[in-house]
């Protein structure tokens, strides 16, 4: 679903709340980032916002690593699916 992300604030952080933990974040430099962005199946239906500077996931589940919000320079992912495994940047 295209969206339209919130406005810049030059030189502030903005932070865009999407349900669940699904957050937004414009850096002051401009830079975008989502954190934890939901997939549909939870209930919440996300904006695509196009670029993203990284999208980071706290679990590796759709609840929290739905990838389709954003073409994302970067992905950190905290994989859970097994304990001793670090988190990954992809």
């Amino acid at each position: 679903m295209p969206g339209t992300p919130p406005p810049a604030v030059p030189g502030s952080l903005v932070i865009q709340w999407y349900g669940a933990s699904s957050v937004y974040l414009i850096t002051p430099g401009g830079d975008t980032i989502w954190i934890d962005p939901a997939g549909p199946q939870s209930g919440y239906h996300l904006p695509y916002l196009g670029k993203a500077a990284a999208l980071l996931a706290s679990r590796d589940t759709p609840d929290y690593d739905y990838g389709a919000v954003a073409d994302a320079d970067q992905r950190l992912v905290r994989r859970t699916t097994a304990a001793s495994c670090p988190p990954t940047l992809s």
